[in-house]
């Protein structure tokens, strides 16, 4: 409805603030289809802020990321993906309650050659490297020479969520660290 109200006086620029939000994935893609309709066929040109970043991925030519008011990333979805310049390979710890698995793994997986960067993110150890394809089986024998028990592993291009962690998920990971204990 607010899409649709924007848009009765034929604008040429339309100002959208998480316009998918709460929308079931039907609803979702018509909405994603209709904007991108009317930027190819009407020439609308849509500003939009989104924290769904594969929204941003699909509709958007030009994404600015932005953390505590600043820009720290800027470019074609496609340019900030390249600008990882790595393979996201990520390992689902298989925990059963014991939370020091997942540092264990942290540790194992650091022992391998040639990964880029490596971090926790909830229940899993994500890395990031130049080719996935050749590092899952040195990634899964260093888990397993120091028994560390994996759920899943899987192999992605970077996405735009991987470029929002990269340039702002280290300030992240201070702030949890922060607030552990009631620093904060």
């Amino acid at each position: 409805l607010d899409l649709a109200a924007a848009l009765v006086h034929r604008p040429k620029i339309v100002f959208l603030d998480e316009p998918t939000t709460g929308l079931d994935p039907i609803s979702r893609d018509a909405i994603w289809r209709y904007v991108q309709d009317l930027n190819q066929q009407e020439g609308v040109t849509f500003f939009l802020t989104t924290q769904y970043l594969e929204e941003a991925d699909r509709l958007a030519d030009e994404v600015a990321i932005m953390e505590r008011g600043k820009i720290v990333a800027q470019g074609s979805p496609e340019e900030l993906k390249a600008s990882i310049g790595a393979d996201v390979v990520t390992v689902r710890i298989d925990e059963d309650g014991d939370a020091s698995l997942l540092d264990q793994g942290m540790n194992a997986v650091r022992s391998v050659a040639g990964l880029e960067e490596v971090r926790v993110v909830g229940d899993s150890i994500v890395i990031y490297v130049k080719d996935g394809k050749s590092a899952i089986a040195p990634i899964v024998r260093a888990l397993d020479e120091n028994n560390v028990p994996l759920d899943e592993i899987t192999l992605a291009r970077p996405t735009l969520d991987d470029v929002f962690l990269q340039k702002t998920g280290q300030h992240l990971e201070a702030e949890a660290e922060q607030t552990v204990g009631g620093e904060r």
